[in-house]
């Protein structure tokens, strides 16, 4: 497994990540100690855009959905601590 220590991946973050195999896992370490794991990803595919309105018609929102809750007001008027 790679291990890259902290200062080093400060210093060099951009080049350390865009070589870094797919899959390959590294060890981010400081003073000896491991504070992080980074594994390598493949690039995501780029998607087709989705059209507008894909969901039309499937989404409902409730008509009280912004009003407050019944014992909201009950709520406020009791003390705190």
């Amino acid at each position: 497994m790679l291990s890259i220590n902290i200062n080093d991946l400060s210093a060099e973050c951009v080049d350390f990540f865009q070589h870094l195999p797919p899959g390959e896992p590294c060890a981010v370490t400081d003073a000896g100690r491991t504070l992080a794991l980074v594994i390598g990803m493949n690039a995501p595919k780029s998607a087709t855009p989705r059209p507008a309105g894909f969901y039309a018609g499937q989404i409902i929102i409730a008509p009280d959905f912004n009003e407050p809750l019944a014992d909201w007001d009950e709520a406020l008027d009791r003390p705190i601590f």
